[in-house]
């Protein structure tokens, strides 16, 4: 389970199911290289440790209910 903001609403989040879930295994170079594709300074960059880094897929809360 993860939790996500719910845009336009503060401090709500809501829960995205462990499906919509994609995990990836950092180390500090695909983290830089991360860091560098996503134009964030090399300065904030060394300050994350290295670890997991989670995709949410989060089109479920922008669906329509039928």
């Amino acid at each position: 389970m993860c939790l996500v903001p719910v845009p336009g609403h503060g401090e709500t989040y809501r829960h995205v199911d462990k499906q919509f879930i994609y995990t990836i295994k950092v180390d500090q170079a695909k983290l830089n290289e991360i860091a560098k594709l996503l134009g964030i300074p090399p300065g904030q960059a060394a300050t994350w440790q290295p670890g997991n880094i989670l995709v949410v897929n989060d089109t479920q809360g922008g669906l329509s209910k039928k």
